[in-house]
């Protein structure tokens, strides 16, 4: 007779006390889990074959069920990962979402692995089969129908598991978020390269640009001719480059002005803040203003 194990169940759906009361230790609660999940496995076609498997590997290994829990290992440690990446997505998958997703990913990994297993069961080792049962040649080509079955299965997982990730895992979202990230540092690139060129264009410009010329004149010890030819040089040095022809008297730049030959196309300015004991005056243009 068979006596049946009652669980109480926690607010969460999963066990959590046993029918005395008492309540399930971690351990325990994995336990039940693990082995509800054999049950539903089984029952729709996603249990891993270990039997099946391990008979694969009976010419070929000299413990074959060692070599076929090695695979089941691998196998949950895959649909381990596929199940974290979809408690990870951002799509907020529900938990009803993720074990459909889960139950055929398991479905489609079992389907793949059995091209691998045929070929594995036409595999003979030495070890097992003895050296004088051995066919080193027919060994050989059934190995590397192995090898190219492996190489098939991985390459279709990896496939899979791009699938799952660019649908559910937030692919698209990463490579939008590195493409903008990597848009935004080109843009920051070329506005410092902007700035950096026109910084060039200046400084070349200002290199090549004349000096500014300070003019010295006596106006008192000078002739009108020579009055005339530095009233012209200082206003067009004036409109040119700025005020290189300062004076302290405002007298002394209205002389020079009527000593140009033409007086109108002049005026003399003020040079200095209201606040500065220093005032120069300069000439400039009639027709300048700053």
């Amino acid at each position: 007779m068979i006596t049946p194990y009652i669980l109480v169940l926690g607010a969460d759906g999963e066990p959590d006390k046993d029918v005395d009361g008492r309540q399930l230790t971690e351990a325990e609660k994995a336990a039940i889990a693990k082995k509800d999940q054999e049950m539903r496995d089984k029952e729709m076609g996603t249990e891993f074959p270990l039997d099946r498997v391990a008979h694969a590997y009976n010419h070929s290994a000299l413990t074959p069920y060692n070599s076929a829990r090695a695979e089941k290992e691998s196998f949950d440690k895959h649909i381990d990962r596929v199940r974290q990446m979809l408690k990870d997505s951002p799509q907020n998958l529900s938990t009803s979402q993720i074990e459909k997703i889960v139950n055929q990913e398991k479905k489609d990994y079992l389907r793949e692995r059995e091209s691998v297993w045929n070929a594995r069961s036409s595999t003979v080792s030495s070890l097992v089969a003895g050296k004088s049962k051995f066919n080193y040649k027919q060994s050989q080509r059934r190995s590397n129908a192995l090898d190219r079955a492996e190489d098939g299965f991985y390459k279709k997982l990896e496939r899979r598991i791009s699938d799952i990730d660019e649908t559910y895992g937030g692919a698209k979202q990463r490579r939008e978020a590195a493409a903008a990230k990597a848009k935004a540092k080109a843009d920051r690139a070329s506005s410092e390269a902007s700035v950096l060129e026109n910084a060039k264009s200046k400084a070349s410009a200002m290199s090549k640009k004349p000096k500014v010329q300070t003019f010295k004149h006596d106006i008192a010890r000078s002739t009108d001719a020579q009055n005339k030819q530095f009233a012209g040089a200082a206003a067009k040095a004036v409109k040119e480059l700025g005020s290189p022809a300062m004076f302290s008297k405002q007298a002394d730049a209205k002389a020079v002005i009527q000593a140009s030959g033409n007086p109108s196309a002049y005026k003399v300015a003020r040079m200095g803040s209201s606040t500065s004991d220093i005032v120069n005056w300069t000439i400039l243009p009639s027709d300048f203003s700053y």
